[in-house]
């Protein structure tokens, strides 16, 4: 995230991210550029279990591939899409979990309401599973039932997210340009963090005072960084 010269991965290039320990391969912030990459190692894993060629990952593994719904404008977006339902229709493994981060937005541009559901949710070859990030336990149960149907039945999903963009897309994006006080303020009220630490509140899991004391922890340890 510094562009560090001594970082593995970028080598001080411009948003050139991933780990090796991790299996995150490299990305740029070139749009949807990974989603092909993604499907192809999906692909991959079968192929190289069906020829014993070795591989880092075990081979039960599913490969995760997250972007934004205005990336799935992209004619890379599309034929990573495209190539994972087509591998289901030719019977061939393809074990990827799409998700899709709705925030409604892409950069300065509103996305038409209901536009990620209307194409995917009966996308060919492809299974849709769907939530709000409003909703905490409702987002975990069904990222757990879309994992459980990309692992057993070796073929793609795709997790509808909605969520909420919060602050412009980059620091010299300035949402009161594009968006009213109104909007901005509706926006802040549905972050999903809020709703997360409401949640923690009501079921008992920790205090106000301990909540407070983790914030003014996490913020005193990122201004010291």
């Amino acid at each position: 995230f510094m562009a560090s010269a001594e970082d593995p991965v970028s080598g001080g290039r411009h948003k050139v991210l991933g780990s090796h320990t991790t299996f995150v391969p490299p990305q740029t912030s070139t749009i949807a550029s990974h989603l092909p990459k993604a499907v192809g190692y999906a692909r991959a894993l079968q192929r190289m279990e069906r020829l014993h060629l070795p591989a880092p990952v075990p081979f039960d593994s599913i490969v995760f591939c997250n972007f934004g719904d205005a990336s799935m404008n992209h004619c890379s977006a599309q034929a990573g899409i495209h190539a994972a339902g087509a591998a289901t229709l030719h019977a061939q493994p393809c074990p990827i979990l799409f998700l899709c981060e709705d925030n409604g937005i892409g950069i300065s541009v509103k996305t038409p309401d209901g536009y990620v559901h209307q194409m995917m949710y009966q996308r060919c070859g492809v299974k849709y599973f769907s939530a709000d990030s409003q909703d905490f336990a409702g987002v975990h149960a069904t990222a757990l039932e879309a994992i459980e149907y990309v692992r057993h039945r070796r073929r793609p999903a795709f997790f509808h997210l909605r969520t909420v963009r919060l602050m412009g897309h980059a620091g010299s994006d300035v949402e009161a340009n594009y968006k009213s006080l109104d909007d901005i303020e509706r926006n802040e009220l549905r972050d999903p963090m809020l709703a997360f630490a409401d949640l923690l509140l009501r079921t008992g899991a920790i205090g106000k005072d301990a909540m407070l004391a983790l914030y003014q922890d996490t913020d005193e340890r990122l201004r010291r960084g």
